[in-house]
């Protein structure tokens, strides 16, 4: 006898129901039957075309959710019923198929039942199931409700499998559904650019034996295969292009990265070890180690007892011998508050010691006696800040002075201070060479070598350049509080490897101090807008340049009196800002609080005379995929002994993945480091540079693993660097106001931006690309990034800007539906070449071949609705309600596929019900609205409302169409 199912049905709906049938939407809502039926008769029930969902008390609400032993997708394009029926995961584990009254010949559409061995009873977990069977099947995005409703289809004699669905494999697809697939660099975007998923290790797991389809053909055990064999991803279906690649890990594991999924699938024991921390501390464990092994002696261990237990000097020659044996060490773990003086050694000299330490006081003796020597000195950052202060304190000309308000280069010194992004315009090996090269602060100098956004078409320039000059060097000092796996990884593909070496760790730990540790932001905000109410100097750091600018706007608004300066990298031209930077010991005195993003990140020391606490509080907030717990424990270490510290880090958690040889795999599949292609394999894969990929990967592998789990190591890191962490739950009525601060600051920044904008200097065309060149080098101050935004708006637009063409803009968004509707509206070689002046970040640029589909595609939505005619021209006299959009609907039905490639627009599982919705998201591509144009009842029950294209939006975008097209003229 068949295993029954918990399911529930609606019998007194057939097919899909009239949405302007205010009955049909109440039975529908709320007379589904709680059953428990076995495969044939849910097959049945749906053959008689009565929807099914899950199991609900009451109205079918999330909040109702039950239970549910079924899973159900709806397939709408991609993957055909003939397709469907041949997967191997459908023909062992599909209960039902049936088509739905929409399927075609031409247009699958069709959904696949599944009965389940265990019963879901959580609400989150249902969701999680209906995300996973959607991305493995690719189906209908929308259905992710737990209490999602299926439509029956009357007459569609379901195709009953009968197969039941293990627990195992529904555990594959909750995995699958609870993985986030988000970028791990867009945590401080303001929404209006666009960021691809970021490799993401999976918490589904492979199965043991797996055997793969090769992209050339055929197929093999996953076990047995080499890394980098393209293979067709064995998770999701259907993968026609071969989508993923074979990764190995450093135990010889097997697993898959796949491109569409933007995930790495690993067996399962490989996938548990994402629950082991990720080792910050690897190379000073080893060092502690190898120090050890080398002298694993103590002081008293040199004299010896007799036999009366009295205590015998060593001699001479044994003294002699033991400092021959410490002189000769290349591991040295010392426990010293300020480091020892060290002289210059030929080779590389690692030195790993806590921030205020005096590492930079080494390295002054140190350039004294290059000095003295006649050695040259070449010292490499990665802030231009940074630079300055060390130039002036280490005796070296800074590459970049100012003079007249600007920016000008001074040429290579003997002895010179550059930042690795600007290496490639003044540096030449052949003319310019260094005896001795220095990088502060190396971690981060590596890091933003290999993956710094402003390096972009230079990066190769520059890492060339690196490698250069390392390699060539007599004398190589790294230094880093946290220095560890990615600077000894780019020294062992730089560094021939008999050079000799010197690790010096300083063990040292301070006095701890506490430091409050808050589980909510807003408390926090609350907490600051009061404490410095009471008075006194305060630091506010953070990672993020939005938050920083609404923590500003917060404590103007709340403390007007309060002389407050912010410093992000929108400030650091702007000659107040400067010269704080400048004289910050100074400067600082002079100001209430002081708010700063990353740009005082590194090589900012606030000290004071006899170590005083001049500053009262350091406050810091930390979002989430910004930048690394490094960075952050960077930021409030700026401020050297404050009274107090208190911090809110984000909770959110991500699972990255950190895997070096599956990052190298998202790198080769994803062209994400085009710059460093050196060839391409037979199966034309692009090679690349192998020295920089093993840095590169060591150095995203880190970041990622950072953000993984911010808050946690976070926590742990400080504790390491001897803090004690006192947690400060949440008070309601602290988060009640400091969310109402922040809201208000928020509407403040908003309309203090559109002021500016609207009120910014003028631009010509020649001084906006001039601009925007510097831009690509270094921050513009606020008044020019405004005049940039208002010539790109006014040359757009072609009209003066003011708060409502600013709001009407929307972040660029506006932009892009005009550029469609002129795709829409005109000729399309006329639209072409009027879009490519001013708009090569627009949406349409990268795929002009795709814009004749676009116009066709919504000439055809909008004139099924009776909105267009042949000749493209839109018609706002026509009335669409629910009930006449029968032909929009099939059209959608009929084009899903398409539309959700061409417009990123999913198909809504209410369709049916909703059509006025979907036809409102295709007028919005092109910047058009819609109105109400009639609203009236049908009997005693039924309202009907009817709509029409509103002619204004119509007559904005054709007026701003018209605009352009006679400036472009």
């Amino acid at each position: 006898m068949s295993q029954k199912q918990k399911v529930a049905v609606n019998r007194r709906i057939i097919n899909k129901i009239d949405r302007q049938n205010n009955e049909q939407k109440r039975i529908l809502t709320n007379d589904f039957e709680n059953m428990e039926l076995t495969p044939q008769e849910l097959a049945s029930f749906i053959n008689e075309g009565n929807p099914f969902c899950a199991q609900h008390q009451g109205s079918r609400k999330k909040e109702h959710f039950l239970c549910s032993g079924v899973l159900s997708v709806d397939i709408d394009h991609g993957l055909t019923l003939d397709d469907a029926m041949q997967d191997q995961f459908v023909q062992q584990y599909a209960s039902i198929v049936y088509t739905t009254p929409s399927h075609t010949p031409d247009k699958h559409r069709f959904r696949i039942v599944f009965q389940l061995d265990r019963t879901i009873i959580d609400p989150q977990e249902m969701r999680h199931a209906y995300v996973g069977v959607i991305r493995k099947f690719g189906g209908d995005g929308s259905c992710s409700d737990a209490c999602r409703l299926f439509y029956g289809s009357k007459g569609c004699n379901p195709i009953v499998l009968g197969n039941i669905l293990p627990s195992v494999e529904l555990d594959q697809l909750i995995a699958i559904g609870s993985d986030v697939r988000v970028s791990d660099s867009s945590g401080d975007s303001d929404g209006t650019a666009k960021y691809a998923p970021t490799g993401n290790r999976s918490r589904a797991s492979l199965e043991n034996n797996l055997t793969v389809r090769l992209a050339k053909g055929g197929s093999a055990k996953l076990d047995s295969l080499n890394a980098r064999t393209p293979i067709h991803c064995p998770v999701h279906s259907p993968d026609f292009n071969a989508s993923a690649m074979v990764v190995v890990n450093e135990h010889g594991k097997r697993g898959v990265y796949c491109s569409k999924c933007a995930c790495t699938y690993w067996h399962d024991e490989v996938r548990q070890s994402q629950h082991a921390p990720y080792d910050f501390n690897r190379v000073a464990n080893a060092v502690r180690q190898l120090a050890h092994d080398e002298f694993p002696y103590h002081h008293d261990d040199l004299y010896n007892i007799d036999d009366d237990e009295n205590l015998i000097p060593p001699t001479e020659e044994e003294i002699a011998d033991w400092q021959r044996t410490l002189a000769a060490r290349s591991n040295i773990v010392m426990y010293d508050k300020f480091m020892p003086k060290r002289p210059l050694a030929p080779g590389v000299t690692f030195v790993r010691s806590r921030k205020g330490s005096g590492k930079s006081t080494q390295l002054k003796n140190i350039c004294d006696q290059c000095k003295a020597e006649g050695l040259s000195v070449l010292l490499i950052g990665h802030r231009q800040t940074l630079l300055r202060g060390m130039s002036n304190d280490l005796d070296l000309v800074p590459y970049l002075y100012e003079e007249g308000g600007k920016q000008r280069n001074n040429s290579p010194a003997n002895r010179y201070a550059i930042c690795a992004d600007s290496m490639w315009k003044l540096l030449k090996p052949h003319l310019h060479t260094y005896d001795v090269v220095i990088i502060d602060e190396a971690e981060q100098v590596f890091g933003h070598i290999t993956s710094a956004s402003t390096l972009k078409e230079n990066r190769s320039h520059c890492f060339q350049l690196l490698c250069a000059y390392l390699a060539d060097a007599k004398s190589i000092i790294l230094c880093d509080a946290d220095l560890d796996s990615v600077s000894v990884e780019t020294i062992m593909q730089i560094v021939d490897g008999d050079v000799p070496y010197r690790f010096y760790l300083n063990d040292y730990r301070p006095e701890a101090k506490q430091y409050d540790f808050y589980a909510d932001e807003k408390h926090l905000v609350a907490n600051m807008n009061a404490v410095i109410g009471n008075g006194g100097r305060h630091y506010v750091a953070t990672n993020s340049q939005r938050k920083a600018t609404h923590l500003y706007e917060s404590i103007k608004n709340d403390h007007p009196e309060k002389k407050v300066i912010l410093v992000t990298s929108l400030e650091t031209s702007d000659p107040v800002t400067q010269r704080f930077i400048d004289n910050i010991r100074t400067e600082i005195l002079n100001y209430d609080v002081v708010i700063a993003s990353p740009t005082l990140g590194t090589g900012i020391d606030i000290t004071f005379e006899n170590d005083a606490q001049e500053i009262d509080t350091v406050f810091g907030f930390f979002v989430s995929r910004v930048n690394t717990h490094f960075d952050m424990d960077q930021q409030l270490s700026r401020v050297r002994n404050p009274k107090a510290v208190k911090v809110w880090v984000t909770p959110e958690r991500f699972n990255f993945e950190t895997d070096p040889d599956a990052i190298e795999a998202e790198l080769i599949l994803c062209r994400n480091l085009n710059d460093m292609i050196r060839g391409w394999t037979k199966d034309r894969l692009p090679i690349l540079d192998q020295a920089f990929l093993k840095v590169y990967t060591q150095v995203i592998g880190r970041d990622r693993a950072s953000k993984n789990a911010l808050r946690r190591n976070f926590v742990q890191l400080r504790e390491q660097n001897g803090w004690r962490t006192n947690l400060v739950e949440r008070s309601v009525s602290e988060s009640k106001m400091g969310a109402a601060l922040l809201k208000e600051a928020k509407a403040k920044v908003d309309a203090n931006y559109s002021d500016a904008v609207c009120h910014a200097q003028p631009l010509g065309e020649e001084e906006y690309r001039a601009l925007d060149e510097i831009k690509k080098t270094k921050p513009l101050t606020r008044s020019d990034d405004h005049s940039m935004r208002h010539y790109e708006l006014a040359s757009f637009y072609r009209c003066p800007v003011d708060p409502a063409l600013i709001k009407l803009d929307n972040n660029k968004k506006f932009r892009d539906c005009i550029r469609l509707a002129e795709v829409y509206f005109a000729p399309l070689s006329e639209t072409i070449d009027r879009s490519r002046r001013f708009d090569d970040d627009s949406a349409l640029a990268p795929d002009a071949n795709q814009l004749p589909l676009k116009r066709e595609l919504l000439r055809e939505l909008l004139a099924s609705a009776g909105l267009a005619d042949d000749a493209h021209a839109i018609r706002c006299d026509v009335s669409f309600t629910q009930a006449n959009l029968t032909k929009f609907i099939a059209a959608w039905q009929r084009n899903a596929g398409e539309i959700e490639t061409l417009f990123k627009l999913s198909a809504r599982g209410d369709l049916n019900g909703k059509a006025v919705s979907s036809l409102s998201a295709i007028l919005g591509l092109i910047g058009l609205k819609k109105k109400m144009s009639a609203n009236y009842k049908v009997g005693e029950k039924q309202r009907v409302r009817e709509y029409q294209v509103d002619s204004e939006s119509l007559e904005l975008v054709k007026d701003i169409i018209q605009r352009r097209a006679v400036c472009t003229k």
